[in-house]
């Protein structure tokens, strides 16, 4: 565990703890709150987008393993979202200019102090192109969120730092290659890493960048980092990044 991750555990425990300890307030941690999420109901928010619709469905209808689901309009989520009886997969545009997929648990107000209370279980960027891995890197989030509570505390950044377990699989870049060749790569599953960003079609002062290296094959995360995209340089993964990040991998055949 790194550093960084260790401070971050300790500063919340040590913000915790009094209160457990005086019994001021229950608190329940994010793997508490999902341990009902396989016997609940999944409902995927449909967005009125045909070609982004399609690609949820057939995606959906391929991968989704970790819950029964359902498909649902908007009108319907906004009608239940407040209910404990499902939880909500559903994508929304940000201030940042990515479009967010995010599975929710549904309830009211209530916070960490109240186990049936609303909660975004994770939030990741998604884009057409790499559909298949953003599903998939949802699934596995909340499957090792059920059993890690370092997982439930910090997200999808939980996962840097693995790049050392997938050192026989190289490194493609999609703002290296011709994007028919990084897609197919996924499309065929092939045993590799692929890199790529996510971004709004323009910079701006409050754009972001969303950067993952994923495995093709397995759709397993290893990096994930969301940063700012205030001029076109910032597209993709910088030099630097990746000198470090190959520094990192250490591939070897």
């Amino acid at each position: 565990m790194s550093t960084k991750r260790l401070k971050y555990i300790l500063v919340l425990a040590s913000l915790l703890l009094p209160m457990l300890c005086s019994g001021q307030v229950s608190v329940f941690t994010k793997k508490q709150r999902i341990a009902d999420f396989a016997a609940k109901t999944t409902k995927i928010v449909l967005t009125d987008n045909e070609a982004f619709d399609l690609c949820l469905k057939s995606e959906i209808a391929s991968r989704w393993r970790i819950s029964p689901y359902e498909f649902c309009s908007r009108a319907e989520y906004e009608n239940n979202k407040s209910s404990s009886k499902y939880y909500f997969l559903h994508s929304e545009k940000k201030e940042s200019g990515l479009t967010e997929m995010t599975l929710t648990r549904g309830g009211g107000k209530g916070g960490s102090s109240n186990l049936d209370s609303r909660l975004d279980v994770v939030s990741v960027p998604v884009d057409i192109r790499y559909m298949s891995i953003i599903i998939d890197v949802i699934q596995n989030y909340v499957e090792d969120a059920k059993v890690s509570e370092t997982k439930g505390l910090l997200g999808l950044k939980s996962y840097n730092g693995n790049l050392r377990k997938a050192t026989r699989k190289k490194i493609y870049y999609a703002n290296r290659e011709d994007e028919y060749f990084t897609d197919s790569l996924i499309s065929n599953s092939a045993p590799c890493l692929v890199a790529f960003s996510i971004t709004p079609d323009k910079p701006s002062k409050k754009a972001k960048a969303a950067l993952f290296i994923a495995s093709a094959d397995t759709h397993e995360l290893y990096y994930y980092k969301k940063r700012k995209f205030s001029v076109e340089a910032d597209r993709n993964f910088s030099e630097k990044e990746q000198k470090d990040l190959e520094r990192e991998h250490g591939h070897s055949l």
